[in-house]
């Protein structure tokens, strides 16, 4: 922490709150990273590194841990170029009222991602 405040990207959780964290490359693992390193209750869905998650992976977690308010993805995976289908993970976050937190550092500007009519949370 710094100045003993959380970081940024972890301000969008509130204590007792669970994350999940979206590991497909060396940026999905920093993801799981930050959870841990703030000491935040969480779940990882892992795919090989190139490959994306399957979206109904992802519906199954929020259905089986209501816990979890925040999902934490990469929309272009940096070291693989994986494109992960974050329209299709906005529809399953947003009905349930789940936060999608979202690393588009190599995507922003590159591929389309319209952030309020996909319903994306927060853009990194």
């Amino acid at each position: 922490m710094i100045a003993g405040r959380r970081s940024y990207t972890m301000a969008s959780m509130s204590p007792g709150e669970k994350g999940l964290a979206l590991v497909g490359g060396k940026f999905g693992e920093r993801w799981k990273k930050l959870l841990e390193a703030y000491d935040l209750p969480h779940d990882t869905i892992s795919v090989e590194w190139g490959k994306v998650c399957d979206p109904g992976l992802i519906e199954q977690a929020l259905q089986r841990d209501p816990a979890i308010t925040t999902v934490f993805a990469t929309h272009s995976e940096t070291s693989t170029g994986a494109l992960f289908d974050i329209e299709a993970i906005a529809k399953i976050t947003r009905a349930r009222g789940r936060r999608l937190v979202l690393d588009a550092i190599t995507s922003l500007g590159v591929h389309r991602l319209p952030q309020d009519q996909w319903g994306v949370d927060v853009v990194v």
